[in-house]
């Protein structure tokens, strides 16, 4: 489940650089072209972030998911020690660190 949300927050870091190129992108085409081939590359931006913004939302789906799925494994260890503070202590020290170390 932690390679699910590492592999998550890669995703969405590389659509986000993927949006930020393709407005840079429109940007510089939209400024140095006028008139109708302006608007057509106003369109075509348009759709190329409408996809890039979906598969963003997905992605952002998958990563709620992985951390849903985490934190539930968590409350179940926690719930098995019942009043044991010192053994709930102990479960999350390890998922702490296998999260900082993974």
């Amino acid at each position: 489940a932690l390679d699910a949300v590492t592999g998550s927050l890669g995703n969405a870091s590389s659509i986000t650089d993927a949006i930020n190129s393709v407005v840079n992108n429109a940007s510089a085409t939209i400024t140095s072209k006028s008139g109708a081939l302006a608007d057509s590359a106003a369109i075509a931006v348009a759709g190329a972030l409408n996809q890039t913004l979906t598969a963003l939302g997905a992605q952002a789906d998958t990563f709620m998911a992985a951390c849903e799925q985490e934190k539930d494994s968590l409350l179940a260890q926690m719930n098995k020690t019942k009043a044991d503070a010192a053994a709930r202590m102990a479960i999350l020290e390890a998922n702490a660190t296998a999260v900082v170390n993974d």
